[in-house]
């Protein structure tokens, strides 16, 4: 049965929707006519740098 990759796509995140697995997967175009599922990357050191920016600009205000 063909399919448009639009439409599958679509189908996809409805299906991660009601499976509740949509705040842990996205689906990506790897190519131009292909999509893969792919965990979202958390990463804790991007929030860690900016709190650490943060911390550093209040220290040069006073």
């Amino acid at each position: 049965v063909p399919f448009s990759k639009r439409y599958l796509k679509y189908l996809t995140k409805k299906y991660l929707k009601r499976s509740s697995l949509r705040d842990w997967l996205r689906v990506v175009a790897s190519s131009k006519d292909t999509y893969e599922l792919r965990y979202f990357r958390i990463n804790q050191d991007d929030e860690d740098d900016s709190n650490k920016k943060d911390d550093e600009d209040i220290d040069n205000n006073k």
